[in-house]
């Protein structure tokens, strides 16, 4: 029972993160195109002509197309932002798997450094019972020559 829960939270979560997803990509998709016309109507608003006052007209359209442009970039900007920011926080999945990799390569250091230990360990030890045979040998030794 408590698996079929589990799995109903999954899909339900999943489900959230699929439309959370698409919500975002209209969003980006509207503010880019938004940007797209913006851009559009400068390169239309920036025709010269003889008549000033189309000019003044022109310059002014201008302005106003700069600066939603300028908005759209903005807002572009603050989803972009976001994005990163839901990424970061959100993505329990990566992270979950990078600790589990970091957990196993600290496991494998941890047993070869386990192994090379082991092998000091004889080695020290073989060589203190030399170290100790050639003692008593040449201890020995001297108590005989007296």
């Amino acid at each position: 029972m408590d698996d079929d829960r589990e799995k109903i939270t999954e899909y339900s979560s999943l489900f959230t993160l699929e439309r959370k997803r698409n919500n975002f990509a209209q969003r980006v998709e509207g503010i880019i195109n938004d940007l797209a016309d913006a851009h559009s109507s400068i390169l239309k608003a920036s025709q010269i002509s003889e008549n000033k006052v189309n000019n003044l007209q022109e310059i002014y359209e201008l302005d106003v197309y700069s600066s939603t442009m300028i908005q759209k970039a903005e807002e572009l900007m603050k989803a972009i932002a976001e994005l990163k920011q839901n990424f970061i926080l959100n993505d329990f999945k990566s992270i979950g798997e990078e600790a589990k990799t970091e957990e196993k390569k600290m496991r494998d250091l941890t047993k070869r450094t386990d192994v090379e230990l082991s092998k000091l360990k004889r080695e020290v030890n073989t060589a203190l019972e030399e170290l100790e045979q050639s003692f008593y040998k040449s201890y020995s030794q001297q108590l005989l020559k007296k």
